[in-house]
This record gives C-alpha cells, structure tokens and sequence, in this order.
C-alpha cells in the first residue's frame, strides 16, 4: 500500500513540474506582460514543497493545495444576479449588455368560440336549449384561432371556409354582437373596416357572431334532436320513479275513515308477544327446508295466457303516455314559483311554459318568447318608420379602397362580366373608367355606366342574351348555357350593385314575378298573375284561342294547344268547363315554372338586398315593378335644383324648356347627372343640382358635381330650345363638351 502511494506521490509531483514548463498560451493572449495567477499558485506551491522536504506532506493533501475548488487565488468579478421580473438566477451576467430582443412576430393570434345565427330575424343571445340546437346543427365552433392581422376580406374567407356548407360566399352574412340577452348589428365609424382585431374588440370575452342575411334551409329532424323530446330527458329525475299504479286509485276508490279500525279495537302493547316469546334464528326453517316444502309450481301447472286477464296494447300506451306527461310538466309548487317569477306575463305563456320538463327550460321559454316579441314589435315600429332612402342608406358601400373597372362603350356588358362573375364584395366602392374618354370618377361615370348596363341587359341585340319581353315587361329567358355559367347570378349582382351604388333600379319585372321574390309558392302567385304577363307569343297565341274557346271550334283549339298544356303540366282533357283553368296552368307555366331555375338564380345574386325586399316588399316595388314608379316629371327635377348666378332671362328659358315636354325630364337628367331617372337612393355629395350660365351658345354639364351651364349666348328661347335639344341628343352619353 505505501508503494503505491509513493508512487502516485511521484507521479503527480511530476506531473506539476511538467505544467510549470509549459508555456500559458491563453494567457499569454489575454496577459501579454507579467505572470499569470495560476503560474504564481503553482511556483509558491513547488517552491514550498521542495523547500520541505522534511515536512511530511500526504497525497491527499498536496491534490487538494494544487488543485483547489473553488480557486481562492482567482475571485471572479461575474456574480449571478436575478433576472427581472423573477426571482431565479442566472449563472453569469452578460458585462450587463443588453442583448438583442426578440424579433416582434407578425403573427396575433388568439382563441375564440364562432357561432353563425342562420336567420336574418335572429335576434336573441342563444343560451342553454337554443345553444344546444346550434350546437348540433354544427352552426357553434369552438377555440378557432384568429389573426388578429386579418383584414376584413380575409377574416370574411376564414369564417366563409367553417361554414362553407350554409354560406355560399363570404359576402353572405353581417357581424353581429351581443349585449345584454339581444343580438344588434354593428355600428362602425365610418370608413371602419370590420376587421379581425375590431371583431375581436366588439365580441369581448363572448363569441364571435355573425348573423346569415338569408334564412337557412337546414332539415330539422337530421340536422339536430328535439331536446323537448322523451329519449333526450333525463332519466334522474324524482318525479320519474312515482308509480304510475298509485295514478290509478280514485279518491272513491280509496277505504273511508268509517272502514277504518278505531284505536279501541287495535291490540295494545301488552298484548303483543314480548322479544323472548318470538323464535330464534336457529328455530327458523333453512331455505332448502322452505323449497322442500313448498316447491314451486312446474310449468304445466301454470295458467296459460288465455286464462290471464285480458289487457289491451291501447291501455298500457296510453296509461305510459299519461305517466310521462305527468312526469314532464312542473308541479304545483313549481308553477306557483313561476307564477311568482313572472307576475305580470300573460297567463298563456305561464301555462305553456309550465309544460317543461325543469323550471330552467320554463323560465328560458318566458325569458326567449317575451325578448322575441319585444324585438319583433320593435322591428315592425321601425320599418313603419322608415322609407326607402333610409333602408337602402344602410346597405351604402363604406368608404375605402374601391374595385375600379375599365370598360368600353361597345362591349360594356362583357367587360362587366368579367368583375361581377368573380367573389364580389357589395361593401367596396366601385370606380369606373371608360375608354378614350378623359372622365375621373366621382360618381358621374358610375351613374352613367349603371345606366347603361342594365339597359344593355334588356338588349335584344346584346352579345348574351338573358332577358325577352314585350312592352317594357322582361322575365329571365330559359338559357341553360347561361345558366350552367352562373350569369343569372351576375345579372342580379349587376342589379342589386346598382340600386346600393347609387345607380337607377330595375323596373322592368311583372308583379307575379316579385311577388315570388317573396313568396314560392304557386298557390300564392296565381291572384298576381295575368295573361299580360306572359312574353312567350306561342304562349300568347294559345292563350288567345283558348280565351275565344267555343261548342263549335273545340275540337280545333284543342289540337292546337294541346302540346302546350302538356308541357304546362296540365292534367285533365281540354273543356269549355275547365279552359280558364287550362288558361291559369299556361300563364303560371310560362311566367314562373319554365325559368324557375333561372329566377332563383338572380334572386340568390340580389345579396344582402334580397332580405330587405322580403322585410320591405311593398317599399321595394318601385324598383322591381314595371308601372309601380312614374318617369320623373318636371316638378321631380326643379325639387332638386339650385340656381348658382344664373340671371331671370335664363331660369325662364330652363323653366319653359322643361314644362313644355316632360319627355325632356330624363334626357336633361341624363345629360347633366349620368343617369335619366333620380335613383332610389337620391344624389349623393352633392345631393343637389347646380344650375349656372357660360357666356356659350350650347350648355355644358359636369356629370361628377352635377352642374349644368346653360347658354347665355342665345337671345331668343327659340334658339335657347334648339341648342339645347341638340346638345342633350348628341351628348346625354359621354365626357366631352361640345
């Protein structure tokens, strides 16, 4: 053992002469001049121990001197201080240099619940049973994650991808918010886009809600489970385990008090056997003695079911029903406490709410049937209220970056087609330019170009043809090529941007037809129906015939028309008796039923403006009926003019110019605002028409801030009225001036 502690005694002094003769590289770096701390501990620690040789000094101890831990020669000026904010510690500072920070991601994100309201009339929060139904309707999302950094098209696509299977585009329904038990849209400044960080801010700690602006058809009996039904009650209810013999027993039935035993005939207490007078456990027979004594009966002994009483099927489903419905209604005490709740609510909806199952669904019915009254009552006071220019003023594009479109005169219509087939948003502002003319947007050029549009529409010589009619009467023409391209959609798009953009409407409609806009159901649109209506001559000619139907010519007209009323769908052989009938079956096929499917298709490219024509039907006609608005008369223009410097020679001469024909109104309409009727939304910015002179013999117009010069270099109202024709008839179209 001791030679082996020589040993490594000799092995270690030799190992620390070799390091003293090595050269200090890292030092020598980091100290060009003088000696090094730890040369100096390794020098005074040889030096003392060759010095004493005689001091006997162990292994152990001359490790532990040579290689100390921690090195109490070298104090580091590193101390572990605590990071901010936390109470640990970190092993070194950094020479308290402030490291770059973190990069800011450019990514927000956060987690929120999503529920989509499939009515445009839904108009309470839904808790318990109504969240349930949304529930398992797959209309409630929850935890989706939301970047805060989405603009509102964006966030419109997102929320569009989770309910792509009810919403058709992104632009097919509004953001709604919750306050209090209500659901109200929201009022955004003006120029406030709705985009995911305000929907953020105006949904709070709640879900987000958007709100469909159609109704959605969604199949009840597969789209959710009735919660008021029997399978889905709960089953721990107390009420539940009464039996429902003890509801049999009559109060007739039941013994009187005079059956009854009195107390004097009841045995007293001393008469009964004491504890030690009864038998024993051991004194009790063994069960195997109990069955051995009394076995039971065999099969064959007992009845068969011919010999048990008799009960029908009918009597124990009907006593079963009259037991659950027991079960599902309230108790007396419960109704008492709801009659207590709700003192001043009508008895009806107590009684009704007191057939629920638990106290929470009664008092949910009271609280869910009482807001939907009030705000259906509220809603009914306010389309009262309200007129035409209020409602569409709600459906006015925001202000913000516009769609521009660029279109040529002559291809007007197939240039339009190209923006309006694609996802079109009815909230931006659409800029138009035509080409080769020098006109700048501000609401003229759009004006104008929504005139002629959907004049172009209407066009029998139009290079797609979508419309036929007869007398200033159009319905959609059956064209499936159209109709496989989506353009019956484009076409209502076209339509409904025009009426929400500041363009004229489109009274061109039979009044059957709008009235389907409102209601599908044949039954309901034959007393709206007529054979004016109906643009087919085919059509026309059998109607006629049918119409001037005799004993005699029978037999003709039936040969006639007969391929037509098959195709109408009419059943029963062609009479005298029955021809008026034949004649309802002609028109409503020829009306409605022959081009449903492309009726419903530009009804689906109304959008938003859709909802509003089935709140508002009879406010709307105007804008869809032929003959429900008059051309604008001359009292119409002068209501919105405003003389600017214009001398008593001139206003004469415009006043005559106009009074003299109201066909003028129009053309001057057209000539000085872009479009030849007022729009159902009226002028905007400016609202007025400014009426000026130039010293000129021809007037000249400026479409975008409405103004018209007319020409004071004329002396007679002859040729005031002649320069004008000609300038109205010549430029009515177009940016130029003559």
């Amino acid at each position: 053992m001791e030679e082996n502690q020589n040993q490594i005694t000799d092995i270690v002094r030799r190992i620390v002469s070799s390091m003293q003769s090595l050269p200090d590289t890292q030092t020598n770096l980091t100290r060009p001049s003088g000696t090094s701390t730890n040369d100096r501990v390794i020098n005074n620690s040889v030096n003392s121990i060759s010095g004493d040789q005689e001091r006997s000094i162990s292994v152990e101890q001359e490790i532990n001197q040579r290689f100390q831990i921690p090195r109490r020669s070298e104090v580091s000026v590193r101390r572990p201080t605590p990071r901010s904010g936390s109470g640990r510690f970190v092993p070194y500072s950094t020479n308290n240099k402030k490291g770059k920070g973190k990069a800011k991601s450019s990514v927000e994100l956060v987690i929120k619940d999503v529920c989509l309201l499939p009515d445009p009339q839904y108009c309470t929060v839904p808790r318990r049973q109504m969240k349930e139904d949304l529930v398992m309707r797959n209309l409630y999302v929850d935890a989706w994650t939301l970047d805060k950094l989405w603009c509102e098209e964006r966030l419109r696509n997102e929320l569009h991808n989770i309910f792509k299977e009810y919403i058709s585009d992104p632009t097919d329904f509004e953001f709604v918010k919750s306050i209090g038990r209500r659901i109200v849209p929201l009022k955004l400044p003006q120029g406030q886009e709705a985009s995911a960080k305000v929907i953020k801010h105006t949904s709070g700690t709640g879900p987000i809600y958007i709100r469909s602006l159609s109704k959605l058809e969604i199949d009840e009996d597969d789209a959710f489970i009735d919660l008021e039904s029997d399978t889905c009650k709960s089953t721990n209810d107390i009420r539940t385990y009464v039996s429902p013999s003890a509801s049999k027993w009559s109060s007739s039935q039941l013994p009187s008090t005079s059956q009854l035993p009195s107390t004097s005939q009841l045995p007293s207490t001393s008469q009964l056997p004491s504890t030690s007078q009864l038998p024993s456990t051991s004194q009790l027979p063994s069960t195997s003695q109990l069955l051995s004594t009394s076995p039971l009966p065999s099969t064959s002994q007992l009845p068969s079911t011919s010999q048990l009483p008799s009960t029908s099927t009918c009597e124990i489903l009907s006593t079963s029903q009259e037991t659950l419905l027991m079960c599902s209604q309230l108790c007396d005490y419960e109704k008492q406490h709801l009659m207590e709740m709700f003192p001043t609510y009508p008895q009806n909806i107590l009684n009704e709410a007191s057939k629920r199952s638990t106290i929470d669904l009664a008092c949910d019915y009271v609280m869910d049937f009482w807001c939907g009254s009030e705000d259906e009552t509220r809603s009914n006071e306010d389309e009262e209220k309200s007129t035409l220019k209020d409602i569409l003023e709600k459906l006015r594009p925001l202000p913000g970056a516009p769609t521009r479109l660029t279109v040529n005169r002559s291809s007007i219509l197939t240039d339009s087609i190209s923006i309006f087939k694609q996802k079109f948003d009815f909230t931006k502002p659409l800029k138009i330019t035509f080409e080769g003319e020098p006109a700048i947007d501000g609401g003229g050029p759009k004006r104008e170009f929504f005139t002629i549009l959907l004049r172009e529409l209407l066009s029998s010589s139009a290079s797609i043809r979508l419309f036929e009619g007869r007398d200033n009467i159009f319905l959609p023409m059956h064209n499936t090529d159209a109709l496989r391209s989506n353009l019956y959609k484009v076409a209502g798009r076209m339509v409904a941007s025009s009426i929400m953009q500041g363009g004229p409407g489109f009274p061109n409609f039979p009044i059957g037809l709008y009235k389907y806009f409102q209601k599908q159901e044949p039954n309901d649109l034959i007393d709206y129906i007529g054979k004016e209506d109906v643009v087919d001559v085919d059509c026309l000619d059998a109607l006629s015939k049918l119409d001037g139907m005799t004993e005699d010519n029978k037999n003709a007209v039936i040969m006639d028309v007969q391929p037509l009323l098959v195709e109408s769908g009419f059943p029963h052989s062609l009479s005298l008796e029955n021809r008026f009938q034949a004649m309802t079956s002609l028109v409503l096929h020829a009306v409605i039923l022959s081009r449903k499917a492309e009726v419903d298709q530009f009804m689906e490219g109304l959008g938003p403006l859709l909802q509003r024509i089935k709140n508002h039907p009879e406010k709307f006609e105007p804008l869809f009926v032929d003959g429900a608005c008059e051309p604008p008369l001359s009292e119409d223009l002068f209501s919105i003019v405003d003389y600017d410097d214009v001398d008593e020679r001139m206003k004469e001469y415009f006043t005559r110019y106009v009074r003299e024909a109201e066909s003028r109104v129009p053309g001057v309409l057209m000539f000085t605002t872009g479009t030849n009727c007022i729009p159902p939304m009226g002028f905007y910015k400016p609202s007025l028409i400014t009426i000026l002179q130039n010293s000129s013999v021809f007037p000249n117009a400026n479409t975008c801030p409405m103004e018209l010069e007319l020409p004071s270099g004329v002396d007679t109202y002859e040729k005031f009225e002649r320069n004008m024709d000609i300038a109205i008839n010549f430029q009515k179209e177009g940016f130029g001036i003559i």
